[in-house]
C-alpha cells in the first residue's frame, strides 16, 4: 500500500512519498516522458524534487498508485 505525503517548503518544492523500502517512484509529464525516478530509502521515503520543473501538470507513479499534481 502507498501513502502519499506532500511536503511543500518555502526554499524548495518537493513531494515525499511514503511507501515500502525499495519501491520505485517515477515522475512523468503529461506527454508521458519520464522526468525522474527515485528509489525509496530504508525508512520507506522517496523524495521527488520539483524545483527545476516549470509550472504544469505532472504524474507520479509508485507501484500501482498514480497521482496527478499541478505545480
Amino acid at each position: 500500500m502507498i501513502f502519499w505525503n506532500f511536503l511543500w517548503h518555502f526554499s524548495q518544492k518537493q513531494i515525499v512519498v511514503e511507501c515500502a523500502d525499495g519501491n520505485i517512484v517515477t515522475l512523468y509529464d503529461t506527454a508521458g516522458r519520464q522526468l525522474s525516478t527515485v528509489k525509496a530509502d530504508a525508512q520507506g521515503r522517496a523524495t521527488v524534487t520539483l524545483t527545476a520543473l516549470p509550472q504544469g501538470t505532472y504524474i507520479i507513479k509508485a507501484n500501482q498508485s498514480t497521482l496527478k499534481i499541478k505545480k
